[in-house]
């Protein structure tokens, strides 16, 4: 279901989220958060200490600017297609390896900041049946204080992360599924990425031609949909 945002005008409007905080018990806010975290996917720490940022030239497009175009000089406006392939390609998969998932941006408005837009500590892969856990505060709290712990990573304003009241001690161990071999493999892909595309590049053909926009814009949502989290 296609979900409608409603303009609140009235400053005391009844929150339906902090009803449902209240109303949620600590044993089960701990089962889904430790639900998030066996099932969440983040990019192998190893591959985030050679590169941070997949393509610096890049960040997402404001309603009223047209995809494609380079704006302050070098900067390509895009869609969700840069922060999709760096993720999945960082974890040593393509986009079309995975299904029913969606990649999610740690920090509200961080896509406008080439910066962070393709930063990998700033992405986290979900199970689409998940993702909207993603946009709840309790929920997003924890992702990032996750993501501090692993990478180091304090968002665009480098403020840490407070610990959360519980941290789940098992996360999804995916990314130990990568072998030394195939890491050195990985970031090797990734390095050339930053190095020769920093504005990224459409997918091309078999043939080597570019593809049109709609199947390129496809073929970029096909890991899902690219969030922020804590909006």
């Amino acid at each position: 279901m296609r979900r409608i945002p409603i303009a609140l005008k009235d400053k005391n409007a009844l929150n339906l989220n902090d009803l449902v905080i209240k109303s949620v018990s600590s044993a089960l806010m701990k089962e889904l958060l430790d639900l998030i975290a066996q099932n969440s996917w983040w990019v192998p720490p190893k591959v985030y200490e050679k590169i941070s940022v997949v393509y610096p030239k890049t960040r997402r497009m404001h309603s009223k600017e047209k995809k494609g175009n380079v704006v302050d000089g070098d900067i390509r406006l895009w869609t969700n297609e840069p922060p999709i392939r760096a993720f999945w390609m960082s974890c040593g998969k393509r986009s079309k390896q995975v299904k029913g998932a969606n990649i999610c941006h740690l920090y509200e408005g961080s896509v406008y900041d080439p910066d962070h837009y393709t930063n990998l500590a700033n992405l986290t892969g979900l199970p689409e049946c998940l993702e909207s856990f993603s946009e709840w505060e309790p929920i997003s709290s924890v992702l990032k204080y996750h993501s501090f712990k692993t990478y180091k990573y304090k968002g665009p304003k480098e403020t840490e992360p407070s610990m959360p009241d519980y941290y789940p001690p098992r996360w999804a161990v995916h990314q130990s599924d990568v072998s030394s071999e195939q890491l050195d493999k990985i970031i090797k892909q990734v390095e050339h990425q930053r190095k020769d595309q920093p504005q990224y590049s459409q997918y091309r053909n078999r043939e080597g031609g570019d593809l049109s926009q709609g199947n390129a814009d496809a073929l970029g949502n096909s890991s899902g949909r690219d969030k922020r989290i804590g909006t």
